[in-house]
Parts: C-alpha cells; sequence; structure tokens
C-alpha cells in the first residue's frame, strides 16, 4: 500500500480533505485504505542519574513518576502521561551508553500560566535558557533537565492565550 506521508509529505487526511468532487462514501473507502500513523505509546528517558533526573521531572515539571524495579534491574522512575508511558532509566540498562550531545528530541509541557510557572522557578532558584517567547498560539520557554536534554514548557495551543499575553515577546 501506498503511504502518503511517507512518499508525499503530507498525510492522508490532508489530501482528502482537499479532494471535494468526491463523494463521502468515496472518502470513507480510500481512508480505510491509506496507512494511518501509531499512537506514540513510550517515552524513555536515558540518564546518567536517574534519581536526580526524576526529581527534576517530579518537582520542577509536575511530571508524577513514581519508582519501579523490574526484573533484578536498576530502580526507574514512571507513569502514565495521557496514553503514553513516561520513563526515565538509567543509561547502563539499555548497554552501552550513546553519545550525548544535543539533542534533536524535545519534550514540551504544557502549564495553565507561564506566570505561575516562572514564578515557582524563581522560587526554586532555577533560570529558564531564555524568557517566556511568543510562537504563533502559544507562550513557550525552554529549560534544561540535569542531563542537558531541552525541555519546552509553554501554554495550551490557544490564539486567546496568545494574544493576551503581553509579558511574551515576540520570536
Amino acid at each position: 500500500m501506498w503511504d502518503f506521508q511517507k512518499n508525499s509529505g503530507v498525510t492522508g487526511g490532508q489530501v482528502l480533505s482537499r479532494l471535494t468532487s468526491i463523494s463521502n462514501s468515496q472518502k470513507v473507502f480510500l481512508m480505510s485504505h491509506v496507512a494511518t500513523a501509531p499512537d506514540l505509546a513510550v517515552i524513555l528517558l536515558l540518564s546518567e542519574d536517574a534519581d536526580r533526573t526524576a526529581a527534576f521531572y517530579r518537582e520542577i515539571l509536575s511530571v508524577p513518576v513514581l519508582a519501579e524495579r523490574h526484573d533484578g534491574r536498576h530502580t526507574h522512575y514512571a507513569c502514565r502521561l495521557g496514553s503514553v508511558y513516561f520513563t526515565i532509566q538509567p543509561r547502563t540498562d539499555l548497554g552501552e551508553p550513546p553519545a550525548t550531545g544535543y539533542d534533536s528530541l524535545q519534550l514540551c509541557f504544557t502549564v495553565p500560566s507561564m506566570e505561575d510557572f516562572e514564578r515557582g522557578l524563581s522560587d526554586r532558584g532555577i533560570r529558564a535558557l531564555h524568557p517566556p517567547t511568543r510562537f504563533e498560539s502559544t507562550v513557550f520557554m525552554t529549560l534544561k533537565d540535569p542531563d542537558g536534554r531541552h525541555v519546552r514548557v509553554m501554554t495550551p495551543w490557544t490564539r486567546e492565550e496568545s494574544e493576551s499575553d503581553p509579558s511574551a515577546t515576540q520570536s
């Protein structure tokens, strides 16, 4: 089966939304034959110090990670974030540690209020890499976790939020 996204860079849904000359039943037939994207199941962070990294995500970002231990391996930390299993594991649990450097994967978390989040960072003596910055329909800032990963913290993606937040700077 030909995969729209792989071969054309657009999803099947985007293609079908552009087709105005076919009937709904024809669209249903086409959608049943288009490969769909899989669900994201796990975010696994490898860490030099899983305890310290878990404390960062739990205390700074309120990610409710709890200690777990399976199959005689080291303690790791995990929780459910919606349908995703979020886990922090020692690098050594998965064999040879990969090379480190700037990561191309960035985690993004939402907070209801950037001002409240900033206040919490300030109370803990933590500085973001940059001030809150407007980007399209959100306001975000970037932190570094204890392993050096960039972590974005953003307000929910709504037009009203970004237009009404005068403290945000333009990017």
